[in-house]
């Protein structure tokens, strides 16, 4: 009987999980448009504000996108301000309602769009950075001056210093970043390093603090097919239920690991982690390409030829480490 029963309760899960899942607004995305790299430079700015600058390489596997359809977009983040475009963007991008558009054709494969923008400084002793995905992006690289900001998120991984020229740099990464996504970045200046030309030191206001029960929360749920259930035994099911299982999936891969770590096991591990290694040589030598690039250091022809050199070789490792995992 104890087996039935649990059999009930995980299709039941399963079942408000997905109706859950299909009554979430979806995020109006053009197929075939991705982002191959979207690179994040930040510096302090000489007003006490943050200054970025956002390059992106976008691919476009639909075919040409004529001019004025304006299909192709990105989102600025919030209080974003002075937003300028690249000079070689500014007879086909525009910025209007918090984004910057696209108003020209969009060839068939890559495309480069870059423009900049300034977070002002406000209260709190940090910038909070807003960011959503406008498509699925393979990788995102964070550049900042070493020992000027310490950038943190959920996901962000530390790529180390990386030199570029006579300047190092802080180099973080985000990798495989889904359509419509929203995350926040926290920037924080380091300790007499980061201060505005009036001398002021780099704040941003402080974000509101939450309520236990927000109204809009609230409110959502009343307005939902699920309303006549108690929402935290609704919480239970669709949240605690999920977790429980990951837990328990990440608490028996663990075990089964320590399992195989001797013998030939401890060789695979060992070269698992001489690429994890070389994946992160990689990631940070096509940073600091997309640098030399901006900065003029490599012409067109070479910055192509080495970037689709690192490209390859990265392709090359991450189906090795796949093939570790599997």
């Amino acid at each position: 009987m104890v087996p039935v029963v649990r059999t009930r309760t995980w299709r039941l899960a399963i079942l408000l999980v997905l109706i859950l899942i299909g009554s979430l607004p979806a995020h109006a995305v053009p197929s075939g448009i991705e982002i191959d790299l979207q690179h994040f430079l930040l510096r302090s700015g000489a007003d006490g504000g943050l200054d970025v600058k956002e390059q992106i390489i976008l691919v476009n596997l639909d075919g040409e996108i004529p001019a004025g359809a304006g299909r192709v977009s990105f989102d600025l983040p919030k209080g974003a301000t002075n937003v300028q475009v690249a000079d070689k963007n500014k007879d086909g991008v525009v910025v209007r309602d918090g984004k910057v558009v696209v108003t020209g054709p969009v060839p068939t494969g890559e495309s480069n769009y870059g423009f900049s923008y300034t977070i002002p400084a406000g209260g709190a002793p940090h910038f909070l950075l807003n960011l959503k995905a406008a498509y699925l992006t393979d990788v995102m690289y964070f550049l900042v001056p070493a020992n000027s900001f310490i950038v943190t998120g959920e996901g962000l991984l530390d790529g180390g210093i990386q030199e570029m020229g006579p300047m190092q740099f802080q180099l973080y990464v985000l990798e495989g970043v889904q359509p419509g996504e929203e995350f926040n970045l926290v920037v924080t200046p380091v300790a007499g390093t980061a201060t505005g030309g009036s001398g002021g030191s780099v704040t941003v206001p402080p974000p509101r603090a939450s309520m236990f029960h927000n109204p809009g929360h609230i409110r959502f749920w009343m307005q939902s097919p699920f309303r006549r259930i108690d929402a935290h035994l609704f919480l239970g099911i669709v949240v605690l239920i999920p977790v429980s299982i990951l837990v328990y999936y990440l608490r028996n891969r663990k075990q089964q690991r320590r399992k195989i770590l001797s013998g030939p096991a401890k060789m695979e591990e060992e070269a698992f982690q001489r690429l994890l290694a070389k994946e992160k040589v990689l990631l940070a030598k096509l940073g600091d390409l997309e640098i030399q690039q901006q900065s003029g250091a490599v012409n067109q022809e070479e910055y192509t030829r080495l970037r689709e050199a690192y490209k390859t070789k990265l392709v090359e490792v991450k189906k090795r480490l796949r093939e570790l995992t599997d």
